[in-house]
């Protein structure tokens, strides 16, 4: 799937295409023991996409995206963990039983990733390139990586010596992959507002299954959910002609965009231990990560 992906994004680009800076938020919700809040934090992201364009003279159209993101470091006070072990163990026989709570360390989460997508579908109406509503398959990649990085904040002063010296000296830096395919549906609209100027409007919904890996807990495991996204904005297209070069037309078109779009991934049965013990367990949850993103963007086509 992944050299489709590539083949298919890198002959679009040369004959159009849209290059996109964004800034905004992400918010990062469960799936990591001790993670009981939403996070948010600052992001940009970096996009190169095309989400409209006609194969000739058809109604058939392709259109594909390209987004690198990078967060900052999102912290969160992780202060008790409790009802999620549901087993003590001999190696490390300071910890807490079940009905006991777990101080969990202050944690800086960051993340980065990369974000590919095609899509073919039909134009149910097209009057001309600025007037459309199109139906397309969905197909893309997600490879998110989230750093977690343990704090260096005090520990309550009420907590056992014991307690204190295992919990905090077996949480580590680590990293956790996410990867995951999506297979959806989406559509494409846009109008002409006045002359030169137009608005677009993209929905995508797919599913997505794929696995999340914890280098340090050495935990490997599969997970499913779904993908939404929403894109509008508006399109100023200062220029463009068309040139008859006798066994093709060639149609340049130059513009900017400008725009919001907002983003949410969601992992089922997500269950990251970040602490190394691998017999603490706790119950899975859903991974949530949502994006809101303002852009702006400059593209070309022929």
């Amino acid at each position: 799937m992944k050299k489709v992906l590539a083949f298919t994004l890198l002959t679009a680009i040369l004959y159009c295409g849209e290059f996109q800076i964004g800034k905004g938020t992400m918010s990062f919700t469960g799936g990591m023991m001790g993670l009981t809040q939403t996070i948010s934090e600052d992001i940009k992201s970096y996009t190169f996409t095309q989400n409209h364009a006609n194969i000739a003279s058809s109604d058939i159209f392709y259109g594909y995206n390209l987004t690198w993101y990078d967060s900052n470091h999102m912290k969160q006070m992780q202060n008790t963990y409790n009802t999620g072990i549901t087993q003590a163990t001999k190696f490390f026989s300071p910890l807490p039983i079940a009905s006991e709570k777990i101080y969990m360390p202050t944690m800086d989460y960051r993340l980065q990733g990369l974000d590919a997508s095609i899509s073919f579908g039909y134009d149910v109406i097209n009057k001309d390139e600025d007037n459309y509503l199109g139906i397309a398959g969905y197909l893309g990649i997600s490879t998110p990586w989230i750093s977690s990085t343990k704090g260096n904040d005090p520990l309550p002063i009420s907590l056992p010596g014991n307690t204190k010296t295992n919990i905090y000296n077996y949480y580590k830096d680590s990293k956790t992959k996410i990867k995951t395919y999506k297979l959806g549906v989406a559509l494409y609209l846009k109008a002409k507002l006045i002359p030169s100027l137009n608005g677009y409007l993209n929905a995508i919904y797919a599913h997505q299954t794929g696995s999340i890996s914890n280098d340090y807990a050495q935990s490997d495991f599969h997970v499913n959910g779904n993908f939404t996204s929403l894109d509008m904005g508006l399109r100023f297209q200062p220029y463009e002609g068309n040139f008859d070069l006798g066994l093709f037309t060639l149609s340049p078109r130059l513009y900017i965009t400008a725009g919001y779009r907002h983003n949410s991934w969601d992992y089922g049965d997500a269950a990251i231990n970040i602490s190394g013990l691998p017999t603490v367990k706790f119950p899975k949850t859903t991974m949530k990560i949502d994006t809101n993103i303002g852009y702006l963007g400059v593209g070309y086509s022929f």
